[in-house]
């Protein structure tokens, strides 16, 4: 029996990108009430930083899924197809990949445009002191969460109507079909480097 191809969609930084934020936030939002786990909570919001501050520059130089011109496109394409929709069951229509994927963009887009002032007000909270910019952390963290928990239960929704697991095409960073790969090189290296840099600046920035 012939093995199906497997065609590379995503390299390693962006697949690390991914599962590191949202680890990090997940950590981060546990550790919140109280002093105890402050060091915790600081850390991984500090390693969100790099993260996010990789991800703002990578949508420049990156590889072309990843760019911000390919986001906008995204974004453009998938509004139009949602516009045209009539009824629910277009919705549902194995062929309306595009509008089913808009409002899984808006969630990712949402969280990364949530991430800045979050991160912002929880650094000048754990410098300093302001009431308005601890609420303002809460409120965005909160926003946040419900935006991860959205980002999830849309992937569980497509995942179930397409009959294939989103989730973990992003994990592996590869898709069953004909075609040709996305991404030329799957930039191990650069990935690693992501990972030790989030890392070392997170445990620096508290101690």
């Amino acid at each position: 029996m012939p093995t199906l191809r497997q065609r590379l969609v995503f390299d390693a930084p962006t697949r690390l990108f991914h599962a590191a934020f949202a680890l990090c936030f997940i950590g981060a939002y546990l550790s919140s009430e109280g002093e105890r786990f402050i060091q915790v909570h600081a850390a991984l919001g500090y390693s969100m930083v790099v993260l996010l501050v990789f991800r703002l520059l990578y949508g420049f130089f990156g590889p072309r899924p990843v760019r911000w011109s390919s986001l906008g496109n995204k974004l453009k394409n998938g509004w139009a197809d949602w516009r045209s929709l009539r009824s629910a069951e277009e919705v549902l229509s194995p062929h309306r990949k595009v509008a089913q994927n808009f409002p899984l963009l808006l969630a990712t887009t949402g969280l990364l445009l949530l991430a800045g002032p979050m991160l912002w007000s929880g650094h000048v909270v754990y410098v300093s002191s302001s009431e308005l910019l601890e609420d303002l952390h809460e409120l965005s963290a909160n926003a946040m969460l419900l935006l991860v928990f959205s980002h999830l239960g849309l992937l569980l929704l497509i995942s179930a109507l397409r009959g294939s697991n989103l989730a973990w095409t992003i994990w592996r960073g590869r898709v069953a079909g004909p075609g040709p790969d996305l991404i030329t090189h799957p930039r191990t290296g650069l990935a690693i480097a992501l990972l030790l840099c989030a890392s070392g600046f997170g445990l620096w920035a508290v101690l």
